[in-house]
């Protein structure tokens, strides 16, 4: 699989702009996002629009291959292919999510125009076609297509900068996972006659990459298959990149499929994850002002699951979403702790609890240890209405390991992303499969009342032997909760975690 960068000229202008590309088995055809041929308006406060027609007002476009860099071969538009038209998810919420934008080269999706128009162009692909005779008849080596998978580790092949490096680096290769495969069943009220339901319709890609590798082909590590292509960074002004959407190759053969006639792609063949069993023990928590935060069942029997307790405001009416049924079902809770502990139990009676395979193991023996691979399975940046109920999964390791008085464990860290909305997200062990704790908050630099920047890679947790003390003292009543309360004072957890709340230190999600 050979990484190809596209540029163009806007017509009567000697500036390019580039970006990376991906090869179709189709002869002659790359794929690229529709951002590359988007102007931004001058003045930001100006409306942007979705203009098709704006392909068409360049010329110069050429295609550099990595087989042979300083080689460029002319290309024109061949068709776009408006993904949006044929998902049967709302792309507006997921790729404009609050206070957050997605980019597209110079454009700042989110910031200008209406979230229609920015979601319009984050979500179009354009198929640009060689003109030379000897690309335009080559068949590119067959690459296997097929959908990747939560937790799918994946290696992007582009170039970096291409607007101002060129081909020099068209070798480059960067690493991510596949942090959510987004889907759903189309709407009978749909006037879209022919959505996609086969499969994934978007990734959400744990990736850090740089700007030109937007187009870049999504290459599963473990079998080199294709399985989809890069689009464009959600970024936030405090946090810089943090995740990446990603549009899966099979939905867009069937756009192309559905546009042009072109080969109708087989049918999906899902393989069961390794993620699928925890995922459906993540719910989100809604507590009616707009805001969530993540959690997960504690107790199927009971129907209870755990949270942060600084997700919920006081007499708050709290709405529980479980991921397995997408469904919101009122909850009650049974203890909220103040301080030192700061998670809560809530008990969810309707909570439907049938396709779920079997309770997580919640063990009081699972501890921390600095290097343990782990994986973070909650709600960041969106809620499970947006994303169908569907969980973010990022994968990192335990960093370091906060221990009491008795040298036992009070707080670990973790380098796995954690962004707003990921309070109470599960932290699970990768080689195990059991719960190692519960994600509490990420780090802000603080300036006063206000902070300057968000590390979204260094977050706090709270470890499983507490959550599992805690459970069974909030089932046994007030007199346990209060000795265990009095416990870990003792122990020394509330003089670590207090001298993290410094004027410039930890901050809650």
């Amino acid at each position: 699989m050979e990484a190809v960068v596209v540029r163009i000229r806007r017509k009567s202008s000697k500036v390019f702009r580039a970006c990376s590309g991906v090869i179709l088995e189709d002869a002659g055809l790359v794929a690229v996002p529709f951002g590359l041929f988007f102007e931004q308006p001058c003045h930001k406060e100006e409306t942007i629009r979705f203009d098709p027609s704006s392909v068409h007002q360049h010329d110069g476009i050429e295609c550099a291959f990595e087989s042979k860099p300083s080689r460029w071969i002319s290309a024109s538009v061949l068709q776009i292919l408006p993904l949006w038209k044929y998902s049967s998810i709302d792309l507006e919420d997921v790729l404009c999510p609050d206070e957050m934008h997605a980019t597209a080269g110079p454009l700042e999706i989110g910031h200008l125009g209406s979230t229609r128009e920015s979601a319009r162009i984050a979500s179009s692909i354009v198929l640009v076609q060689c003109l030379r005779s000897s690309h335009r008849g080559k068949q590119p080596t067959r690459v296997e297509q097929v959908d990747g998978d939560i937790g799918t580790y994946i290696s992007l092949h582009g170039s970096p900068f291409p607007q101002f490096l060129g081909t020099k680096f068209l070798h480059a290769r960067f690493n991510g996972m596949i942090a959510a495969c987004m889907s759903a069943p189309m709407k009978e009220e749909s006037n879209r006659s022919i959505v996609y339901t086969d499969g994934p319709c978007l990734y959400i890609l744990d990736a850090q990459v740089v700007p030109g590798f937007e187009g870049a082909p999504l290459i599963m590590k473990d079998t080199g298959a294709i399985c989809g292509i890069l689009g464009y960074p959600i970024t936030s002004d405090r946090v810089g990149a943090v995740f990446h959407i990603g549009w899966p190759i099979r939905f867009i053969r069937h756009v192309m499929q559905a546009m042009m006639g072109m080969q109708q792609i087989p049918s999906a063949t899902r393989h069961q994850s390794a993620y699928d069993k925890p995922m459906a023990h993540a719910v989100s928590i809604h507590t009616g002002d707009g805001c969530w935060a993540s959690g997960y069942i504690i107790d199927m029997e009971r129907r209870v699951v755990v949270t942060n307790a600084h997700a919920l405001p006081h007499e708050a009416n709290v709405m529980v979403r479980c991921s397995s049924t997408g469904i919101l079902h009122p909850g009650h809770i049974l203890y909220s702790f103040e301080g030192i502990l700061d998670m809560a139990f809530i008990r969810v009676p309707e909570l439907n609890t049938t396709n779920i395979a079997s309770s997580l193991e919640l063990s009081s023996t699972c501890t921390p240890v600095i290097g343990k691979r782990i994986s973070i399975i909650g709600f960041p940046l969106w809620c499970a209405s947006q994303t169908h109920g569907q969980p973010i999964v990022t994968r990192g390791h335990v960093t370091s390991v906060l221990r009491d008085a008795h040298d036992k464990e009070a707080i670990f860290t973790t380098d796995a992303k954690v962004i707003s909305g990921a309070s109470g997200a599960i932290v699970l062990d990768d080689d195990t499969s059991h719960i190692l704790g519960m994600v509490v908050s990420n780090t802000r630099i603080v300036h006063g009342s206000t902070y300057s920047i968000i590390y979204p890679t260094f977050n706090f947790c709270i470890p499983s032997i507490l959550i599992h003390r805690a459970y069974k003292a909030v089932l046994s009543g007030n007199s346990s909760i209060n000795s265990i309360r009095k416990a870990f004072i003792a122990q020394g957890v509330k003089h670590v975690w207090e001298t993290l709340h410094t004027d410039a230190a930890l901050s809650k999600l």
